[in-house]
């Protein structure tokens, strides 16, 4: 017979075990990619989004976050109006979120193309150009580019260039 010491230490156990599992249960992304359930990206802190720039040999120059990770834009997005990346859409592509301006972090950066638009949930989202930018989940770190050209969702997804245009090859 159990004690409800024994129970509770049980019960503590399997809520332990559950809660450290559901985020590392794995699935497939629209374009065959496996995801996790949590995207690192969202649960970073907010600040002011910082723009910064790296070149690949085979794109050339692309922007990234302050840290080095790629951006993304998405071909279905309202340029300059609205994101249509929402619910399991921004889980795969979490959007780049600021708490306030954006700023330049690279001089190829061109400032006067970071902006804003507010999403559904009232979080803010940083565009560039008007393209709403989001991060790809399978990419987990500095000049990853796995996100390039792929189609979910609807539409391709591209890098973003610092001229403010799409990369498309």
């Amino acid at each position: 017979m159990f004690s409800k010491s024994k129970f509770s230490i049980l019960l503590s156990l399997f809520v332990f075990i559950n809660f450290s599992t559901n985020g590392s249960l794995k699935e497939t992304d629209a374009s065959g990619h496996t995801v996790s359930e949590e995207s690192a990206y969202m649960s970073k802190s907010l600040a002011a989004a910082k723009i910064g720039v790296e070149k690949s040999e085979q794109y050339g120059m692309y922007l990234t976050d302050e840290d080095g990770r790629t951006l993304y834009m998405f071909l279905a997005d309202n340029r300059s109006e609205s994101s249509s990346c929402y619910n399991r859409c921004a889980e795969v592509w979490p959007p780049l979120l600021t708490t306030g301006d954006p700023e330049a972090a690279a001089n190829a950066v061109n400032a006067d193309m970071l902006g804003t638009i507010e999403r559904r949930d009232g979080t803010t989202q940083v565009t560039y150009n008007g393209w709403p930018l989001y991060y790809y989940v399978k990419d987990q770190g500095q000049g990853e580019l796995t996100g390039q050209d792929v189609k979910g969702f609807g539409a391709e997804w591209y890098l973003m260039a610092p001229d403010g245009n799409y990369i498309h090859h």
